[in-house]
């Protein structure tokens, strides 16, 4: 399922798409603190069964307690129907490690300084029992 720019999500409409990883992610406004996010849709075939409900809103629990500067706080967790969930977290403007790279390779200071950041919150995230299913990575500097 897709969403098109001005689709609302509850409060949130949608501006553009982010692109696909494991799941479909936009960059929404929300109307009510009229703020950028970003939303991660994640559709499956059926409604998601309780426990799986669950262990996304866990998560997003203990994303949300994590304090770290390469970690995006989630903000709502949502469903548009019982079988397409999304989590809402705060919007990060930055260039994609992928975009980086498509300008010019990387030196090895700066490729140090992007992996050791990665590490870091992946290490923050571990020692909560959390384990990334995907990595965005973006250039803050």
């Amino acid at each position: 399922m897709s969403f098109d720019p001005g689709t609302r999500l509850g409060s949130y409409e949608v501006i553009a798409s982010l692109g696909t990883t494991a799941a479909e992610r936009y960059k929404a406004n929300d109307t009510r603190t009229n703020r950028e996010v970003s939303i991660r849709v994640v559709p499956t075939d059926a409604p998601l069964p309780s426990e799986a409900r669950e262990r996304l809103e866990r998560e997003a629990k203990t994303l949300a307690s994590l304090r770290h500067p390469n970690i995006s706080v989630p903000i709502e967790i949502g469903h548009v129907d019982p079988s397409t969930e999304y989590v809402v977290s705060e919007h990060v403007e930055g260039e994609t490690l992928a975009e980086r790279l498509a300008r010019e390779a990387l030196e090895l200071p700066e490729a140090l300084q992007i992996a050791a950041g990665v590490a870091e919150s992946l290490d923050k995230a571990h020692r909560q029992g959390l384990v990334h299913g995907g990595l965005t990575p973006t250039d803050r500097a």
